[in-house]
C-alpha cells in the first residue's frame, strides 16, 4: 500500500513536471514570437522616423532654398531694364542652375543622413540591370561625367540645358 501510495505520489509530480515543461515550451514558443513581432514593430517605427525626418528636412530646405531664390530673383527683376534679352537669359540660367544643385545638395545630404538611396540603376544595356555603377562590376563606362548620367539622370540633364541656355545666351550676346 505504501510503495502504490508512493508511485501514485511520483505519477502525480512527473504528471505536473510534464504540464510544467509543455508550458515552459509553449511559453518561450511565444516569447521568440512576440520578440520577432517587436523586431518588426521597431523597425517599422525607425522607418517611419527616417521618413518623417526626411519629409521635413527636404521641405525645410527646399523652403530656405526657395526663399533665397525668390530674394535674388526680385533683384535680379529690378535690374532686368539695364540689361539685353540674352544676359537676362544668361543670368536667369545661371541663378537657376545654383538653385537646381542647391536643392539637390541638400536632398542628397538629407539622404545620406536617413540613409536613403536616390540614385537611378545602371543603365548599361549589357550589364546587369540591377548594377548601379558602384558595387557591381559596371565600372567600364561608368566614370566622371558618365556616371553622373547613368546615375542622376536628371540633374544631368537639367544642367546640360541650363548651361546651354547660358552658352548660347551669351553666344548670340556676344554675336550681336
Amino acid at each position: 500500500m505504501l510503495e502504490t501510495s508512493r508511485m501514485g505520489y511520483f505519477n502525480n509530480q512527473f504528471t505536473q513536471y510534464q504540464d510544467l515543461e509543455k508550458q515552459l515550451k509553449d511559453n518561450t514558443l511565444s516569447v521568440r514570437k512576440t520578440g520577432k513581432e517587436l523586431a518588426k514593430a521597431q523597425a517599422t517605427i525607425d522607418s517611419l522616423r527616417s521618413e518623417s525626418v526626411t519629409v521635413l528636412s527636404i521641405f525645410a530646405a527646399i523652403m530656405v532654398a526657395g526663399m533665397g531664390g525668390f530674394t535674388i530673383f526680385g533683384n535680379f527683376v529690378q535690374a532686368v531694364s539695364d540689361i539685353s534679352n540674352y544676359r537676362f537669359f544668361a543670368i536667369a540660367s545661371f541663378l537657376g542652375l545654383i538653385l537646381f544643385n542647391v536643392v539637390f545638395m541638400l536632398i542628397y545630404m538629407i539622404a545620406r543622413l536617413t540613409e536613403k538611396n536616390i540614385y537611378t540603376i545602371c543603365t548599361d544595356s549589357s550589364k546587369d540591370r540591377n548594377a548601379d555603377c558602384v558595387y557591381s562590376n559596371c565600372n567600364n563606362n561608368c566614370w566622371g561625367i558618365n556616371r553622373v548620367r547613368k546615375r542622376l539622370p536628371y540633374i544631368f540633364w537639367s544642367n546640360v540645358v541650363l548651361v546651354s541656355i547660358i552658352i548660347i545666351s551669351l553666344f548670340i550676346e556676344y554675336v550681336d
